[in-house]
């Protein structure tokens, strides 16, 4: 390899200049409307603009600098814009797939379906909400609602069907319910409920729990629940030691019961 020193004219200088103002603009604009429109792809070719200039500037740089100096600043500039364009490609990658593979919702939003879908009658109770954007025109959400064990078939598919309308009329969200049977006049279903609840939530990290059957007498009973746990603050081992930990606490209780539980990590707001 033989370099040789680096020349330039103010052509070129001014050249580089105009493209690199034109990018600019490019970058302001793709920046402004991905950001009203909530496009993705708009602001990832707005970064591909910055990148650009960047790039452009690094040039120009050298060029000027070229002039005064024999050193390669230009190529030790340049392995500093490589890392940055590497860096924001990473960073928009992960903006894109994260909506696109299900990601923990925004409240206002979370909010916003749990009230509809509260308003209407029969509706006990909803959990497990997780939203999937594709794009500012598609956008998904699955959510698990409580409704009455005995309300007639027809009548429920019916309900659950004027619900998902609703929300995708008023939200513009397409969401797909999935119907959780409750008894919510049995006594003793009622009762163990509430037992198992404040055993749960009396363990550290334990945020709620839902999805709750109960079934059975005597040495048939059968207990069955999922909890949420605090993802942020908990390992994997400690998962683990908290499911056996509230197992231990409702066999002490329930000595005959048949006890099934299930971990969840918060990664649905509701």
């Amino acid at each position: 390899m033989n370099p040789g020193p680096v020349t330039s004219s103010p052509m070129i200088i001014m050249i580089l200049v105009l493209s690199l103002s034109f990018k600019l603009l490019i970058y302001a604009f793709n920046k402004k409307l991905g950001r009203k429109i909530e496009s993705s792809t708009l602001l990832a070719t707005a970064q591909d603009a910055i990148g650009d200039v960047l790039t452009t500037s690094v040039v120009i740089m050298g060029l000027v600098l070229s002039q005064y100096t024999t050193l390669p600043l230009d190529g030790f500039i340049g392995v500093l814009i490589a890392l940055y364009i590497i860096f924001s490609g990473l960073r928009l990658s992960l903006e894109t797939i994260n909506p696109i593979l299900g990601e923990k919702p925004e409240k206002e939003l979370a909010d916003k379906i749990k009230k509809k879908i509260l308003s209407y009658e029969n509706i006990y109770g909803v959990h497990d909400l997780q939203i999937h954007n594709y794009g500012p025109a598609k956008t998904m959400a699955t959510i698990d609602v409580e409704v009455p064990y005995d309300m007639n078939l027809v009548e429920l598919h019916n309900l659950i069907d004027k619900i998902e309308r609703h929300i995708r009329e008023d939200l513009n969200i397409s969401l797909v319910i999935h119907m959780d049977p409750i008894n919510n006049t049995d006594e003793r279903y009622l009762e163990v409920k509430k037992t198992v609840g404040e055993i749960a939530l009396g363990i550290p990290h334990i945020l709620s729990f839902h999805d709750f059957r109960y079934t059975g007498h005597s040495e048939d009973e059968l207990i069955i629940l999922e909890v949420v746990v605090d993802s942020r603050n908990t390992t994997e081992k400690d998962r683990t030691e908290i499911r056996k930990e509230l197992e231990r606490r409702l066999r002490s209780r329930f000595k005959t019961a048949r006890i099934m539980i299930t971990v969840d990590l918060d990664v649905a707001i509701l």
